[in-house]
């Protein structure tokens, strides 16, 4: 669990899902924000990322664009990208 990451809000879960080399793929992650959390602003480093949300609803932006995140849909993150991800309040 991670706490305010890349200084953004709340806790987000972080689990791998990768155990052993899985080439070409370095990294396959699980992450979970909570309502109303965030991951603050990072730039894309090393690899490429690409983004999956599996349920509930956000945005990410990239590069300044906006784009949506609910089930299914899914956003690409370019190396060198500048980016980050919120999750609204749900709905009362």
């Amino acid at each position: 669990m991670h706490t305010n990451l890349f200084g953004g809000v709340g806790e987000v879960r972080v689990v791998s899902l990768l155990h052993g080399v899985s080439a070409p793929f370095t990294a396959a992650l699980s992450c979970e924000l909570a309502p109303e959390g965030s991951v603050g602003a990072h730039v894309q480093q090393d690899d490429p990322e690409l983004v999956i949300a599996v349920s509930g609803d956000g945005e990410a932006r990239v590069n300044g664009a906006v784009h949506p995140l609910d089930a299914s849909q899914a956003v690409y993150l370019p190396l060198g990208a500048a980016h980050f991800a919120v999750r609204p309040q749900p709905a009362a």
